[in-house]
């Protein structure tokens, strides 16, 4: 279950040397463009400064996520100690050692101590062997990060061509061509691997060669331990390498990847595969990654904002360079919007996140899922749902001005404006400069927050919007669950409030542990907002008679409904005919309920209003 902050916008670089706070951030900022986080590597040279550059991003109420390798660049302790306690990859008769890019003290042509990245001679952990994990999570981890990139953790090795790895490649003269390759850029496939038996001595596993794949996952769990071990926050790991089974410690970070429209496809087709493998939570940076190949294309980089800002992670890097800050410039419309509609949906998408950890559900996910006996899904590769109830329709190609959208059976409505977009079939959708094509289902009910700069104020100061439609039907559904964000999962307290709505009325029930709501009044926890301030019903036909609505309560105690008030008023309750939709001004706190000592407690509201035929519809 990853943090609540880390759903927000992410902006990385790449250089050794620190940073003022980020001229592209700042830039952001300016502009109305929420922004979560910088991150880049913590391989600095100075410490201290690191330490305090970290805090100053604090006090900017900005995480900083701490990109990392897996390798050793100065070993703590001596070199044949840690041979001999097997806590590093190994020769069988010596240690072993490659390259790596890390960040080193240097002079410029004029004299200028300057901090550069450089190759330098690398040690690889055995990260199977428990010793292994202490050592490097000891080394390696920064305290003040709030989460952590794992980078590079095929492992690589920039020294290793096939000449340094010749008896093994001896070894394997019947498949020479196929083996060189996997050395290249790799640590020699015959370097043996260790884990701890009984708590006492060491076993060795077995090669490299047999063990490569679950590299990547031993470096996920070694960092989870050791972020658990340190604090009582929410761990986020975002893993290069990932294999079955990572879902559980992280999710994945796809980089070094190309700027180009191929890989804007891919990277869509990848966060699918992703999700299906059991690891919900991934991403790819917006217009690829900074050392790779990058077209400095506005319609590119407009739509993969768009898509980006509708997956699971959203990150982007920059070199902080003038023409980076231009180029985000020239797209601020379309980042600004894109954004703040990310923003916008984070309360169902951390529902969604809940479900995913909690009972192995998707977040996103292909169209057949969810409609498995519609053949036409099976075909689609540029549409997707999150979750069930928003389907996510990008524009993939270039010089495209529409889209054919399939619509699977049922009712879709237009996510922005609320009107029925169709229902069922094929369908033209056009495209926007801004807005990336959502549309709502029929029968489903989602939670909203308007976009605050940081998930941390929108959190406290934006209350809830109930958002959704009616089916054939007439009815709906939803879910909001909510925690303090960033506690160990399954958190200690949280509340989770259902919401169903037929054609008349909407029934809330809200159900928390040890009394979440009396916790945030008592201040044991941060206090957030809890006013559900409106409710929008699209697919409405006719409007409410009397134009109002009654708010009730369940007591329990007296097994009745209690009347609390009436809404009544334009300013209250407003039916668009045109559009179908009518919007209720509620302003009800779902934490104004009773206060309990159970550990589980569960309370009721209901929202009732008549209709009566609109003449002019």
């Amino acid at each position: 279950m990853p943090p609540y902050w880390s759903l927000g916008f992410h902006m990385c670089h790449t250089q050794c040397s620190l940073p003022k706070i980020s001229e592209t951030i700042s830039k952001l900022r300016s502009k109305s463009i929420p922004i979560e986080s910088d991150c880049g590597t913590s391989m600095k040279i100075d410490q201290n400064e690191f330490n305090k550059f970290a805090v100053k991003l604090h006090d900017e109420n900005i995480r900083w996520i701490s990109a990392i390798i897996p390798h050793l660049l100065t070993p703590d302790g001596p070199l044949a100690d840690l041979w001999k306690k097997n806590v590093l990859m190994k020769k069988p008769d010596k240690p072993y050692s490659g390259m790596m890019t890390g960040c080193t003290k240097n002079r410029n042509p004029n004299g200028q101590c300057i901090i550069i990245a450089q190759n330098q001679q690398a040690y690889f952990p055995d990260l199977f062997n428990r010793n292994g994990r202490n050592l490097y999570a000891n080394n390696e981890l920064n305290n003040n990060a709030d989460g952590f990139i794992l980078d590079w953790n095929i492992p690589v090795n920039l020294a290793n061509g096939n000449h340094s790895c010749l008896s093994m490649l001896n070894q394997y003269k019947w498949n020479y061509y196929y083996f060189a390759h996997l050395n290249d850029k790799n640590p020699c496939l015959d370097l043996l691997l260790s884990e701890l038996d009984n708590d006492v001595s060491n076993q060795t596993i077995g090669p490299y060669l047999a063990l490569h794949n679950l590299y990547g996952l031993k470096h996920s769990q070694a960092v989870y331990e050791k972020f658990r071990q340190n604090g009582k926050k929410r761990p986020f790991i975002m893993s290069l390498a990932t294999f079955l089974g990572n879902g559980r410690y992280g999710g994945h970070l796809s980089t070094p990847i190309n700027g180009s429209w191929e890989m804007l496809q891919y990277s869509m087709k990848q966060m699918l595969d992703f999700s299906l493998f059991g690891i919900p939570m991934s991403g790819f940076p917006v217009g690829g990654y900074k050392g790779e190949k990058r077209e400095k294309n506005g319609n590119l980089m407009r739509q993969w904002f768009q898509l980006a800002s509708m997956q699971p992670f959203m990150i982007a890097y920059s070199g902080y360079s003038q023409t980076d800050i231009q180029f985000i410039g020239s797209l601020e419309n379309t980042i600004r919007s894109a954004t703040k509609t990310r923003y916008r949906i984070l309360p169902y998408l951390y529902t969604l996140f809940y479900h995913a950890s909690n009972d192995g559900d998707l977040v996103a996910q292909p169209l057949f899922v969810q409609f498995p006996t519609d053949v036409y899904t099976y075909k689609i590769q540029n549409q997707y749902m999150l979750g069930s109830a928003l389907m996510i329709s990008p524009s993939l190609e270039m010089d495209r001005s529409s889209i054919i959208v399939h619509f699977p059976k049922g009712r879709w409505y237009d996510f922005y404006s609320g009107q029925i977009a169709w229902n069922n079939d094929y369908g033209i959708a056009e495209l926007s400069v801004v807005n990336i094509n959502i549309h709502l289902r029929g029968g489903h009910l989602i939670v909203q927050q308007e976009a605050s700069m940081t998930i941390e104020d929108t959190r406290m100061k934006n209350g809830f919007q109930l958002y959704g439609g009616f089916d054939r039907q007439r009815k709906a559904h939803g879910e909001l669950y909510m925690d303090a964000g960033d506690d160990p999962f399954p958190a200690n307290r949280f509340m989770q409030v259902f919401f169903n709505a037929e054609y008349t009325n909407l029934t809330i029930t809200i159900e928390q542990t040890k009394d979440f709501c009396r916790a945030m009044k008592n201040q044991l926890q941060k206090k957030y907002n809890t006013i559900l301030e409106t409710v929008k019903l699209c697919g409405v036909i006719e409007k409410p008679n009397p134009y109002s609505v009654d708010v009730y309560e369940w007591i329990d105690s007296h097994k009745t409904m209690k009347k609390l008030r009436t809404i009544t008023g334009n300013k209250s309750i407003q039916f668009d005919a045109k559009l179908g939709v009518l919007m209720i001004k509620t302003d009800l706190d779902l934490c104004d309920v009773p206060y309990s000592d159970e550990k589980f407690s569960s309370h009721e509201f209901f929202l009732n209003w008549n209709f009566t035929k609109y003449e002019n519809r």
